[in-house]
């Protein structure tokens, strides 16, 4: 249905020269990538199997041109390579043969995608880069869920400020939240020995396929390889569909290699524990919708007051505490929304929660602490113009003439990334600033 439901968006958007990839029902094409590549190995097992095999092939075309007119070159390589495997494997090639061709076939395609739009995949390597020192200084139990998400932005302007701010990687920096790579985000949340588990997770995974092998459980740990691969450059672990082809793979692989998942008191105990997770997780889940319905009713009616009582179910989740924080700024109540987005620093690292502290500062009249958080918020998006015209009215407001001057200078000549009007205008102010002052 996914892949049928891209087709058709696919087909609106040609028709109204809409400029974007197909989604299906997520967010973003990376959803619609993932779960189509997960399934594909599943599609292919229903080929080996015979049953409706003409219905089973169309399946396959459509499934395999959704992921290409989704535009993500990370489901485009993880496609073919699937697709490389399950032919080999087919038509009974030695293993050694199947690794080597595969390697080779992912080795090239690597290569020519990364020229096809190079800008993409360098400002994913800034990510990387920028994650290193994070990496190295991570305790062994991890810095805890949600750490990226936390901890990068302030990475990432601490690693660009060893750069010219007109640098190719400085223009490349904007906002991230998450590092396109799922094994640096589990390894920043759970550390040395998060990793360790999950290598003793992989090894019992090879255990159990090696014990009973099967058809279905080859094709599930063909799933599970593209679930691994694509974690190398996506983020498919944001999505919930990929957590039940996982599971599902997983429960392929273990059946019947292990005895003791044979005893009846194990099941009783597994399913009782199963009923009592679940449970848990879908009241925490409906508690969670009704909060985020009621957040935005609260937001359509700006009832500030609404936002308040919020706060007790929502304050650990930060674009809340941001939201709730810009409200109380736009209404005036700047000490509350002060104290709201320092809360929310806490466990957010961002470049528009940077511009609004500097804001609330500045309305504050407190220019040392402004000038701070718009400094930092240039570092992180060096190639953004609101935080030096920010940091060009807090030099104005406290006096300081020479550097609004230097600032103005530096925003007359920076070179713009994506020529905006708001740009434009900034550029004119500030050529006329200076035009003014005699400079």
């Amino acid at each position: 249905m996914e892949a049928i439901l891209a087709l058709f968006q696919f087909g609106v958007f040609k028709m109204f020269n809409i400029p974007n990839p197909p989604t299906g029902s997520f967010d973003n094409p990376a959803g619609l990538m993932s779960s189509l590549c997960l399934s594909l190995p599943f599609a292919l097992y229903l080929i080996y199997r015979g049953v409706h095999r003409k219905l089973c092939i169309v399946t396959i075309l459509i499934i395999v041109c959704a992921i290409f007119i989704s535009e993500s070159r990370t489901g485009v390589l993880a496609c073919l390579l699937c697709l490389s495997i399950w032919f080999l494997s087919y038509n009974k090639f030695p293993k050694t043969k199947i690794i080597f061709i595969s390697i080779i076939v992912c080795a090239a395609l690597t290569v020519i995608f990364y020229n096809i739009n190079h800008d993409s995949a360098d400002g994913r390597m800034l990510i990387w880069r920028a994650c290193m020192p994070l990496l190295v200084s991570t305790p062994v139990c991890g810095y805890g869920v949600g750490a990226f998400e936390r901890l990068y932005m302030h990475a990432q302007a601490d690693y660009l400020l060893a750069f010219d701010p007109n640098s190719k990687y400085a223009m490349l920096a904007g906002q991230s939240m998450v590092p396109f790579n799922e094994y640096i985000n589990f390894y920043l949340s759970f550390g040395l020995i998060g990793l360790l588990l999950f290598v003793g997770f992989i090894v019992l995974l090879i255990i159990a396929y090696r014990r009973n092998r099967s058809k279905i459980k080859f094709y599930a740990l063909m799933s599970l390889g593209m679930l691994s691969f694509i974690s190398c450059f996506s983020y498919p672990l944001v999505y919930s569909y990929s957590y039940i082809i996982l599971i599902i793979s997983v429960v392929f692989i273990f059946k019947g290699s292990f005895q003791f998942f044979y005893k009846k008191q194990l099941r009783i105990s597994v399913a009782i524990f199963c009923i009592l997770v679940g449970g848990y997780a879908v009241n925490g889940l409906v508690e969670r919708i009704n909060s985020e319905l009621d957040w935005g009713e609260a937001y359509r009616k700006g009832d500030i007051v609404a936002y308040g009582k919020l706060k007790q179910r929502l304050g650990n989740v930060p674009y809340f505490l941001y939201n709730y924080a810009f409200e109380l700024c736009r209404i005036g109540d700047h000490d509350l929304s002060l104290s709201i987005a320092q809360e929310c620093s806490k466990i957010f690292s961002h470049y528009d929660l940077e511009l609004l502290m500097g804001d609330l500062y500045l309305k504050k009249g407190d220019f040392i602490n402004a000038e701070k958080h718009y400094k930092i918020a240039a570092h992180m998006c060096p190639c953004k113009f609101v935080p030096l015209q920010s940091l060009h009215e807090v030099y104005l407001a406290s006096g300081n003439d020479e550097k609004a001057m230097s600032i103005a200078r530096i925003i007359v000549d920076k070179p713009m990334k994506v020529p905006t009007q708001s740009v434009k205008l900034i550029r004119y102010k500030m050529k006329k600033y200076l035009n003014d002052t005699g400079d």
